[in-house]
């Protein structure tokens, strides 16, 4: 039943996400706090379009301001992207006169905002949305540099893991026992504290960016009166 319903859900978010890879989209801004800002940073194969959902339940609950970015030609190396994340960081701290960043990454999009992270001490928290950190077969299939980066065993997760575990970031991971193409999905939110996952079971990959127990989560995890 589970597998049903995540199945019936992705098709829609499938469609969403291919359609958005069409359309041009410029990093916008929403204005919605003046908090600390949040990056959001899409996955392999997508652009900014993907967080229309979640973006603006995050505005309407005054988080923020929120800033999108797209990373570009898809098929890169996940360095290549993450130093695309800090020239964004650079420009959304001269904007609000504001160091500090808070990062959210939808599947690969949550390995280029950890990769950036780890290299900074302008992060506190970064959540990761069905991202590959222990890798996928799924990735041998695919095109480009980044998604050999995302094969299992490969030495990036490797290294990225290992440093993981030695940050004191807070590190937030959110994933699905349904996910079609992290496999298995539980993988991708096992690697933090259980305070800080959320571990769905009748959504899919691309369904998570559309589910409104994410948009709770990121709420709850990211409001500034919240120490998870």
């Amino acid at each position: 039943m589970n597998w049903t319903r995540a199945i019936f859900l992705e098709v829609f978010a499938i469609v969403h996400a291919v359609a958005a890879r069409l359309i041009p989209c410029p990093a916008t801004t929403l204005r919605s706090g003046n908090g600390q800002p949040l990056l959001l940073v899409h996955g392999y194969c997508n652009n900014a379009w993907v967080w229309v959902f979640l973006k603006r339940k995050l505005a309407r609950a005054g988080l923020g301001p929120i800033y999108l970015i797209n990373l570009g030609y898809p098929f890169r190396s996940l360095h290549t992207y993450a130093q695309r994340v800090e020239a964004k960081a650079d420009e959304i701290a001269r904007e609000t006169g504001k160091r500090d960043l808070t990062l959210v990454g939808h599947s690969m999009g949550g390995l280029v905002a950890a990769l950036y992270a780890l290299r900074t001490d302008r992060v506190c928290d970064v959540v990761m949305i069905a991202s590959p950190i222990e890798g996928t077969p799924l990735a041998s299939f695919a095109p480009g540099p980044n998604a050999r980066e995302m094969q299992k065993g490969s030495p990036l997760l490797k290294e990225l893991g290992e440093q993981m575990d030695a940050s004191d970031i807070r590190f937030h991971q959110i994933a699905t026992h349904c996910d079609q193409l992290v496999i298995p999905g539980i993988s991708a939110g096992r690697k933090v504290p259980v305070e800080r996952r959320l571990i769905l079971n009748n959504v899919g990959h691309a369904g998570l960016l559309f589910s409104p127990r994410v948009a709770r989560y990121l709420i709850a995890a990211l409001s500034p009166s919240t120490v998870i």
